[in-house]
């Protein structure tokens, strides 16, 4: 099953990337020039282009991947994360993004490899390593909190408690599955 249909005229398709591509760039140059002319406080423009290029870099990647859901929801985990933390510091640097922004993305990522795996029976082990990633990643906000970098703690203590506890309903409902392929990782 093809979740793309196959592409019959590259000529057609070649022309519209084209045209999108030439609209993005008109698109960045001209927030530049308006940020410069309206207010250069905050460069505002910065975000429309991390935004212009996070979407070239995700139908890219999309396009050319092998459609990996899982694997693609973690990269998607990572870059909006960071890019929610450039958009903070930019905006002056006011914490929402460490205090909001990761912790729900955190969770939102957690939740879709959740369910994906326990829909998708067949994979339990070849997911269960994107779930210790999430888990990993979710450690973050936690740091953060040791460090005194954010102000509010409800969603880092959520979002850990959250990848906790589905990390070890993974651990219980595919134990066989991950045992099996602990051992072809380690060579036991």
């Amino acid at each position: 099953m093809e979740l793309y249909p196959k592409i019959s005229n590259y000529k057609r398709v070649n022309l519209i990337a084209y045209i999108m591509f030439t609209i993005s760039i008109m698109i960045g140059g001209a927030s530049i020039v308006v940020n410069f002319l309206t207010d250069t406080t905050i460069l505002w423009s910065l975000i429309v282009i991390i935004g212009i290029i996070h979407t070239w870099v995700t139908v890219i990647t999309s396009i050319r991947s092998n459609i990996n859901i899982v694997r693609e929801t973690i990269i998607q985990l990572v870059a909006i994360s960071v890019i929610c933390f450039v958009i903070d510091w930019i905006t002056k640097y006011r914490n929402w993004s460490i205090d909001y922004a990761i912790p729900i993305t955190i969770i939102t990522a957690n939740t879709i490899v959740f369910l994906l795996t326990i829909i998708n029976h067949k994979k339990h082990a070849k997911y269960f390593r994107y779930e210790i990633i999430v888990f990993l990643l979710s450690l973050f906000p936690g740091i953060t909190m040791i460090l005194k970098w954010n102000n509010k703690f409800i969603l880092p203590i959520i979002s850990l408690g959250i990848n906790l506890l589905t990390l070890f309903n993974v651990l219980i409902v595919c134990r066989k599955e991950i045992i099996t392929e602990l051992k072809k990782i380690f060579h036991m």
